[in-house]
């Protein structure tokens, strides 16, 4: 059994009103056994400490985490998620963007509106919608209007939802394999691209790497003159997660300690061609220079998509 900490956001419809009200509730299910859940919003204001917070209205920059006792008000040394509920639209996401890091397995899903989007992150450097490895925020479209109602649950089911993903990867798996292959193009004439994955393994300097299931938590970039350190500091950084659960994502990160190094970039092939970024210059406008330049991630939808990383180019 996973420790685990449930958060759930609901976007109401109130039909029975006269005049169709926006309304969105935070509920919390803790299964640690331990701590305490946290939602904060805008300028300090402690909303809940576990239990259901209801705003009459639009709820933007909800914070939530467990509080144990190590974490700072902001989440701080702790996983955080982070929400805006809006009828405009909804979106929540995952940080372990320093000074957060990973604490407690926690996840959330959007359900009676769209379904089955949600993230979990169930260990360190999870492959999820983690600022620490930048990936979109979670969206939901589905506003109150009418009838209709939308809710944001914050899932902590953590091993029912695995178990029912291994079980879906298994059926799949019958069907298609899912496969991934990243490949390098050095056109500086010096230097050696490097291709790390989770938990320091080296998985390519230059040639091809191709895994027989999802790719998360990629690292890549350009080695000169021991320029780069092992997690690509001081230098250009292209970070990939290709899945055929949801969507794959990959983007350049300028975010210190990272920085400009060669001209780095990449693109989606055997699917989503032709999507990709490159950075040419120190402020180029298609990397990330700090945590909420989310416009810099580049996804794709399309199974068994394999990506081409390019130097110099």
């Amino acid at each position: 059994m996973f420790s685990k900490i449930t958060i759930t956001l609901v976007a109401a419809a109130m039909a029975f009103v006269q005049v169709c009200g926006e309304s969105h509730t935070v509920t919390f299910t803790n299964e640690c056994g331990y701590g305490t859940p946290y939602l904060w919003g805008p300028d300090g204001v402690l909303l809940s400490t576990g239990d259901p917070y209801t705003s009459n209205g639009p709820a933007d920059g909800l914070i939530a985490y467990l509080q144990t006792g190590n974490c700072g008000d902001n989440g701080e040394y702790c996983l955080a998620v982070e929400a805006n509920l809006s009828n405009a639209g909804s979106s929540a996401y995952i940080s372990d963007a320093p000074p957060h890091e990973f604490s407690v397995a926690t996840g959330f899903g959007y359900y009676n509106g769209c379904d089955g989007l949600g993230a979990d992150c169930t260990y360190n450097g999870c492959p999820s919608p983690a600022y620490q490895f930048p990936l979109p925020p979670v969206v939901c479209p589905v506003a109150n209007t009418g009838a209709s109602s939308s809710i944001l649950s914050l899932v902590t089911m953590f091993l029912k939802l695995t178990t029912a993903i291994v079980a879906a990867a298994m059926v799949l798996r019958g069907v298609r394999a899912e496969t991934h292959t990243v490949h390098f193009t050095n056109n500086c004439g010096y230097g050696t691209p490097y291709l790390w994955g989770p938990n320091g393994v080296l998985l390519s300097t230059g040639g091809d790497y191709t895994v027989d299931g999802p790719a998360p938590g990629l690292i890549a970039y350009l080695q000169y003159d021991d320029r780069c350190g092992n997690n690509g500091e001081d230098c250009t950084l292209i970070e990939a997660t290709l899945t055929n659960e949801g969507n794959s994502a990959a983007d350049i990160s300028l975010i210190p300690p990272h920085e400009f190094s060669v001209t780095s970039g990449f693109g989606f092939y055997n699917g989503c061609d032709g999507a990709g970024a490159d950075c040419t210059y120190e402020q180029c406008l298609d990397a990330f220079h700090q945590p909420g330049d989310t416009g810099a991630i580049v996804s794709c939808s399309v199974p068994n998509v394999d990506l081409a990383i390019t130097f110099c180019d």
